[in-house]
């Protein structure tokens, strides 16, 4: 008898135990679609924020010194980082205030005379700009976005002849603007992974060497970034 009524018992469990399985991966589904299921178009709609790093480089300065123009001055390979706060229109415009940091080493020097000289010193740029952006939306979770930037750069040089000896210790406040183009990647209706390559140009650059007297000047610096970052919006998904 009591093993007729175990055998009763583990037979009646048997459909609960199903139910309870089927209902904990149905939780767990729901949850992992309420997480990761992203509605396409949802995209930096109201205020966000972004950060991004990568690598940058910068085109050779045509460098005077004095008024007299070099043949060049070489500058390497360098990071930046940046980060940005804006608000996304359901349009698909964007506008955004951007603050971002690149650093470079500073090489050889040209001369005028085709010679070269063993400099070395660091180039380091603040940027401060307002931009626009355009996300071109789709059904998918790939946005492309292009943009436009308008603002100011600080530009920090620090220059060594090849004796070790300090020429060059200012820096140059100076107009600066950039055009952007990227593609976003949703992960979540708020989260964002982007790629981006940015090309910034400053303008008439301007240092006074150590010595208070010598001046060192550049039409522009022309700056060439690729950026990997995050963005997230605040804003709730739609209904």
């Amino acid at each position: 008898m009591w093993g007729r009524a175990i055998g009763v018992a583990r037979r009646s469990a048997i459909p609960g135990a199903l139910a309870a399985s089927l209902l904990a991966g149905t939780s767990a589904g729901t949850l992992g679609q309420d997480l990761f299921e992203v509605d396409p178009g949802n995209e930096a709609r109201g205020w966000y924020l972004g950060v991004a790093g990568g690598g940058n480089f910068v085109e050779d300065l045509d460098l005077r010194i004095n008024d007299t123009l070099t043949g060049g001055l070489d500058v390497n390979e360098g990071w930046a980082v940046l980060g940005s706060a804006g608000y996304g229109f359901e349009s698909g415009f964007r506008v955004e205030l951007e603050t971002g940091y690149r650093s470079n080493d500073i090489g050889e020097l040209d001369n005028a005379d085709g010679t070269t000289s063993a400099t070395r010193g660091s180039l380091d740029t603040v940027t401060i700009m307002g931009n626009v952006l355009l996300d071109l939306r789709n059904p998918t979770r790939f946005t492309p976005y292009i943009g436009i930037g308008v603002g100011a750069a600080n530009t920090a040089m620090e220059l060594f002849d090849a004796g070790g000896t300090l020429l060059v210790d200012d820096d140059s406040w100076n107009f600066a603007f950039q055009g952007i183009v990227g593609v976003a990647l949703a992960i979540t209706n708020n989260l964002s992974l982007t790629l981006d390559y940015r090309y910034t140009q400053a303008t008439d650059l301007s240092w006074t060497g150590v010595d208070g007297v010598t001046a060192y000047e550049a039409d522009e610096t022309r700056n060439h970034a690729v950026m990997a970052g995050l963005s997230y919006t605040f804003a709730p998904p739609p209904a």
